[in-house]
């Protein structure tokens, strides 16, 4: 495959690290509030081949008491500024392991504020698969805390084919994306499952059909939501693969989500199928490297925020 113009990758901006950022929006009814803090970065860098987050953004930040309450009070601060439904606790890495975040903050204090917080009916968070496997009781602990309010966990699934996982260098297999969801299931955790569009060595062929297989998995395993990311090319992913890499065009996107809706309506399911990390976030939806010009850009942006709306797949013709 010949290298695509730099002009067709729109760039993914990352978050300031060094400091908290908070972004609400609006999905169907509900209020969501992202907020980001200060992360070190993931402990499993730089494995997964097709992830962009930067490495070790910080490395001497100390995942102490003291972090842990100053995390607490900037979430209760956005909180109470912004009065959502639901809050999305993100660190840019796996929030369930010590090394990463303290963990009586995610797993006490802030299901606490939860709790008695008279808007908010929601808390979520994000984790690989083995670690909601080696974490499990944690995720028990995190339940009680938030008594009647509900837990949501964002778990990357990317692909359920073995192959393709150890060919990205996942480091999970099927078996574990299963005993994962298994158990958010016998939790009564509800689940978002990321799927991958495109990657390392692939047909176009092989690159949807690896994406309808990945959502039709969450489809019967009863996430709640499948998020669907295009691969794009990072400074990282540049690094002797971009010749490599399948980057999805628009045809692919419209494809997989007219297979996984006929799917969804045969299996009488519920599952919302959303397009980009942050459902109506314009700048998350653009990700995807179809755009040359930002009129095409406004116009791709507007179909695929119509479809996360709607969840009609006319409306991306």
């Amino acid at each position: 495959m010949p290298e695509l113009p730099k002009d067709k990758f729109i760039e993914r901006t990352e978050p300031n690290v060094e400091n908290y950022d908070s972004s609400l929006v609006e999905v169907g009814n509900e209020r969501v509030l992202y907020i980001t803090i200060p992360y070190k970065g993931c402990t499993q860098c730089p494995k997964c081949l097709f992830c962009g987050v930067q490495e070790q953004p910080d490395r001497d930040l100390k995942i102490d008491k003291n972090f842990g309450d100053e995390v607490l009070a900037r979430v209760k601060d956005f909180t109470n500024v912004n009065s959502p439904d639901s809050i999305v606790l993100y660190n840019g890495g796996n929030i369930l392991r010590p090394a990463e975040m303290f963990q009586e903050t995610v797993l006490v204090d802030v299901p606490d504020f939860v709790a008695s917080h008279p808007t908010l009916q929601a808390y979520e968070l994000e984790a690989r698969v083995d670690d909601v496997v080696q974490f499990s009781e944690n995720l028990k602990i995190v339940k009680d805390n938030l008594r009647e309010k509900k837990l949501r966990m964002r778990v990357g699934i990317e692909f359920f084919d073995d192959e393709l996982l150890k060919r990205h260098k996942k480091g999970v297999d099927t078996a574990q994306i299963q005993q994962a969801v298994n158990l958010l299931n016998k939790l009564g955790i509800e689940w978002n499952g990321y799927a991958l569009l495109g990657g390392l060595d692939m047909s176009r062929e092989e690159a949807r059909n690896a994406t309808v297989q990945s959502g039709k998995f969450m489809v019967d395993n009863k996430a709640y939501k499948v998020s669907i990311n295009g691969v794009f090319v990072t400074d990282r992913l540049n690094r002797g693969f971009a010749e490599r890499i399948y980057v999805p065009d628009y045809q692919d996107l419209v494809f997989v989500l007219n297979q996984l809706c006929t799917h969804r309506d045969v299996e009488a399911s519920k599952t919302l199928y959303k397009v980009g990390f942050e459902e109506e976030d314009t700048r998350s939806v653009v990700r995807f490297p179809y755009a040359t010009s930002m009129e095409k850009v406004r116009e791709i942006s507007d179909k695929l925020r119509g479809f996360n709306l709607s969840q009609d797949p006319k409306i991306l013709i």
